[in-house]
């Protein structure tokens, strides 16, 4: 009995997402993504004589990923230098995990969003998600792209790249439409981004100024900030935002979120040592800012962990939103009007 051979060669990459995993398979004559959920898989194939182009952009979310597991070694660290016995070594081995993700996060390389170009469909590739793998994807591609097709003559080249400065004339609502996703301008991640970078300040002068006022302001600032961070998460699903951008979005949700739960178990101490303040909503402020952050390495290390992360994702956020606001300006330029 004969060995059946295989119709079908994995490519490169692979993306685990939270309900699913996408691979790509090479087969005869075409391309085929999987995308496999718990319960079902849906299939996208893709013929080489259709394929018109593979399209992959370097992104920055492989390096936000790189500062927030930092952030985080960095904090574990700072909480295990002051500690002893068991504390020291939990906070070490916390450390220490933090650390290991950062390694593997740079043992795969730089991150990347890869979309492949057909006549009717602009197509985004998941599991091509990191550049090596894309780069490694498109070489075994190629030349079978190119024995369906044939390869391309120095005047399909030029007939190619002037038909591509064409479309740049294309405006911006035809052209995101054609790409399927809706255009996003991204003033409210730079308000938010604005928003995380006075917080931070804020945090860094309540260490010093034990004040109710100064506790107050870090307060309002932090609930427009969950405001704003809302209507951000909600306007950049299916728009055109970087992936990056929309990361740094998601860790701030995650660090708000860490912040309430910390600010509730530092609410729920006080009360417990000044039970006759836990029906006085002042006195109870009051008490929460007369606290010193020196006074216990607990509370410093969540000091230095919410201004450290707060700095880190405000300034990710400008940059990133910069460059992407820059970018499409410069890709909807009119001819002529320059």
């Amino acid at each position: 009995m004969t060995k059946q051979e295989k119709i079908y060669k994995r490519l490169p990459g692979k993306k685990k997402g939270l309900i699913g995993i996408y691979t790509l398979w090479q087969g005869p004559d075409h391309l085929l993504a999987i995308d496999s959920k718990r319960f079902s898989e849906d299939y996208k194939r893709f013929y080489y004589n259709d394929i018109q182009a593979i399209i992959t952009r370097r992104t920055s979310r492989g390096k936000i990923y790189n500062l927030i597991l930092g952030v985080f070694c960095v904090f574990f660290v700072l909480l295990a230098l002051p500690s002893r016995g068991g504390g020291a070594v939990f906070f070490m081995v916390m450390a220490g995990l933090f650390l290991l993700a950062l390694l593997v996060n740079l043992f795969l390389g730089p991150t990347c969003v890869c979309h492949l170009q057909t006549a009717v469909r602009f197509e985004r590739l998941p599991s091509l998600n990191r550049l090596k793998n894309a780069y490694k994807a498109v070489k075994i591609l190629k030349p079978l792209i190119e024995k369906a097709q044939g390869s391309l003559t120095p005047e399909a080249l030029e007939t190619y790249f002037l038909g591509n400065s064409l479309k740049r004339s294309v405006g911006p609502r035809e052209r995101d439409a054609s790409s399927g996703r809706r255009h996003e301008h991204g003033n409210f991640h730079k308000a938010l981004a604005i928003l995380l970078l006075v917080y931070g300040v804020i945090i860094f002068i309540d260490m010093f100024i034990n004040n109710p006022g100064v506790s107050l302001i870090m307060s309002g600032v932090g609930m427009a900030a969950v405001v704003v961070m809302i209507i951000a998460l909600v306007r950049q699903q299916g728009s055109d935002i970087y992936n990056a951008l929309k990361s740094t979005t998601w860790a701030t949700l995650a660090l708000m979120i860490m912040e309430m739960v910390l600010g509730y178990v530092i609410a729920m101490t006080v009360v417990f040592k000044n039970p006759v303040i836990a029906n006085n909503q002042w006195e109870m402020i009051k008490a929460i800012s007369e606290i010193s952050p020196f006074d216990s390495s607990w509370h410093l290390g969540i000091y230095i962990f919410s201004i450290c992360a707060s700095f880190l994702l405000g300034i990710a956020g400008l940059v990133l939103v910069s460059r992407f606001q820059k970018e499409y300006a410069q890709l909807n330029v009119q001819p002529g009007t320059e």
